[in-house]
């Protein structure tokens, strides 16, 4: 993910975050769950564990995701979304906060397709 793409309420901190020689932002975690499924299925709550890095630093990091099932769709089956808070002070530490919050709350939502010859 580009770091352009955040947007915060600190007219400041956007500013900064426009400005980082470094712009990429990448998570590799794991869900906890068996499998996704993608046939008819109550809605799941469930952790993901991984890692977070922001311009090179990266911090071990936990957030909640949920998979919705979407009936009569085409080929879509799931919506996974999510939603972390992430302590932005860990990843940018050059950046001086001073009384404002180091907290960026990020969202995420993606489609997940049927499998091929499912019904």
């Amino acid at each position: 993910m580009n770091l352009r793409s955040i947007l915060t309420t600190n007219d400041t901190l956007n500013n900064q975050i426009q400005n980082f020689s470094q712009q990429e932002l990448h998570f590799t975690g794991k869900m906890k769950l068996d499998y996704v499924r993608t046939k008819t299925h109550p809605t799941q709550k469930f952790r993901v564990d991984g890692m977070l890095t922001i311009n090179g630093i990266s911090h071990p990091f936990s957030f909640m995701a949920t998979l919705y099932h979407i009936a009569n769709s085409g080929d879509i089956a799931c919506k996974l979304s999510g939603q972390m808070m992430i302590d932005i002070s860990k990843y940018i530490p050059e950046v001086s906060f001073n009384h404002f919050d180091k907290r960026v709350a990020l969202s995420f939502s993606q489609i997940v397709l049927r499998r091929p010859g499912e019904l």
